[in-house]
C-alpha cells in the first residue's frame, strides 16, 4: 500500500482521536452524581442506562468490525465522529431518563467504529516489532481521555449544570471532525486492502476465528472487562465516598485512577517486551496481580483507608494493562489476513457484554448493599479468566 502518511503523525492522530472519543463516553461517568441530583435519579437507574450504552457498544462492535475491513477506515472514522457528536448534542438537550436512555444508547453504536477502524489504519502502517509500542500509545489515549473528562471537565463544571459535560466535548469532537476530513481528502487516492462484506465472507471470518480457537480469547475479554468497566464508571465515585468529599472537588480523586491505569498500561509494555512477546504469560502474571488485589479488597473491608484506596486504583491498573494486550497488540498481528477490525470487532464485542453485565449488577450492589460486595464478584471473574487463560495457552493458535 502506498503510504502518503507520516506513520508516527498518522499514530499521534489516532491517540489525539481516540482521547476525544473517550472524553465522549466517560463524559457520562464524570456526569453522574449531577445528573443523579439534578434529574432525582436512582443508582439503579443510572446503572441501566449505562448497560444499555455498553450492549449497543458490544453489538455494534460485532458488527462494525466486520464492516470496518470491508470499507475505507478514513470514511469510517469521519461517520462515526459525526454520529456521536450528534449524540451528545442531543444528550445535553434530553431533560428525561427517557431521552438520556435512547440518546445514550445510541452513542454506543458510533462509538464501537472507533477502535476497530483506528487499530486497523495503525496496523497498515506499523511492522509487527513496533506493535507493543502502538498498543501502548493507543491505550495511553483512554487514560488521557479520563484525565481530560474527570480532572479538566469535572472540576470546571462541577457547578454547572449536568448537560454542559455533554455539550463541552462534543464541541471540540467537531474540531476533530474537521481534521479528519482533511486526512479523508488527503487520503482519496490511498489503495486500501478490503474484504468483501458479505454471508460468504462472514462465515469465512467465522471460520477462521473458529479454527484458531480464538473463542477462548473472546471469554477472557468478558471476564477482564467486568472488571475494568466497573471501575472506570464507578470507581472514582467509591474513591470520593471513601473519602469524605465531594467528587468533582478533589483533583487527586479525578486522576488517580486515569494515571494507574496510564502506569498499568506501561508496565503490560514492559512486561510483555520482557517475555518476547508471550501474550498468555503476560496475561496470566496481569490476572494474578489483578486477582490478589481484588481479595484483599473484600477481605479488609476498608479497615485501612489508603490501603484501600491504592488496591481499587492497583486492580484498574492491571485490567487496562490486560486490556492493551487483549484488543491491541494481539489483534495488530491479523494484518496479514486483513482481519484486524474483525478480530478486534470481536474481541471488543465480548468485552463489553461484560461491562454491560457489570454496569447493572454494580448498580443494584451499590443500591442495595456494600461496594466491597463489588471485589468478590472482581475476584470470582478474574479468577474464572486466569483459568481460560491457562486453557487458551495450550489450545488457542494465535496468528
Amino acid at each position: 500500500m502506498q503510504k502518503q502518511h507520516s506513520p508516527y503523525a498518522l499514530l499521534a492522530l489516532c491517540v489525539l482521536t481516540y482521547t476525544t472519543v473517550y472524553m465522549l463516553r466517560v463524559n457520562y461517568s464524570a456526569a453522574l452524581p449531577a445528573i443523579q441530583s439534578q434529574l432525582l435519579l436512582t443508582e439503579e437507574q443510572l446503572g441501566l442506562v449505562g448497560g444499555a450504552f455498553f450492549m449497543t457498544y458490544a453489538l455494534g462492535q460485532l458488527v462494525n468490525g466486520f464492516i470496518s475491513d470491508a470499507v475505507s477506515p478514513f470514511k469510517f472514522i469521519v461517520f462515526a465522529l459525526v454520529g456521536t457528536v450528534s449524540l451528545n448534542l442531543l444528550v445535553s438537550g434530553a431533560s428525561s431518563m427517557g431521552g438520556l436512555l435512547v440518546f445514550w444508547c445510541m452513542n454506543g453504536y458510533f462509538q464501537s467504529i472507533f477502535w476497530a477502524c483506528l487499530t486497523r489504519i495503525l496496523a497498515l502502517y506499523f511492522p509487527k516489532e513496533k506493535h507493543s509500542t502502538v498498543a501502548l500509545a493507543m491505550s495511553a489515549s483512554m487514560a488521557g481521555g479520563f484525565i481530560i473528562t474527570w480532572a479538566g471537565l469535572g472540576h470546571l463544571l462541577q457547578k454547572a449544570a449536568w448537560n454542559r459535560f455533554f455539550l463541552v466535548p462534543a464541541l471540540w469532537g467537531l474540531v476533530m471532525l474537521g481534521v479528519w476530513l482533511v486526512v479523508l481528502y488527503r487520503s482519496r487516492t490511498l489503495e486500501i486492502p478490503k474484504s468483501v462484506f458479505s454471508p460468504e465472507g462472514l462465515r469465512k471470518s467465522v471460520g477462521f476465528i473458529r479454527a484458531k480457537k480464538l473463542y477462548y480469547v473472546c471469554l477472557i475479554c468478558l471476564c477482564m472487562s467486568f472488571v475494568k468497566e466497573s471501575i472506570s464508571v464507578w470507581g472514582p465515585t467509591i474513591i470520593a465516598r471513601l473519602m469524605g468529599v465531594r467528587l468533582n472537588s478533589s483533583t487527586l480523586i479525578l486522576c488517580i485512577i486515569p494515571v494507574g491505569n496510564l502506569c498499568g498500561t506501561f508496565f503490560a509494555k514492559c512486561l510483555i517486551d520482557r517475555l518476547r512477546g508471550n501474550e498468555f504469560k503476560t496475561l496470566s502474571l496481569l490476572f494474578c496481580a489483578i486477582a490478589v488485589g481484588a481479595g484483599l479488597l473484600y477481605v479488609c473491608k476498608e479497615q485501612i483507608l489508603l490501603f484501600t484506596v491504592l488496591l481499587i486504583v492497583e486492580v484498574s491498573a492491571m485490567c487496562m494493562g490486560c486490556n492493551s494486550i487483549l484488543l491491541s497488540y494481539i489483534p495488530l498481528s491479523y494484518a496479514k489476513y486483513n482481519l484486524v477490525s474483525t478480530i478486534v470487532g470481536v474481541f471488543d464485542f465480548s468485552s463489553y457484554v461484560g461491562a454491560s453485565l457489570s454496569s447493572v449488577l454494580v448498580g443494584r450492589v451499590l443500591t442495595g448493599g456494600h461496594w466491597t460486595d463489588m471485589a468478590l464478584l472482581w475476584l470470582i471473574s478474574i479468577s474464572l479468566a486466569l483459568g481460560l487463560c491457562a486453557v487458551a495457552k495450550k489450545k488457542t493458535s494465535l496468528y
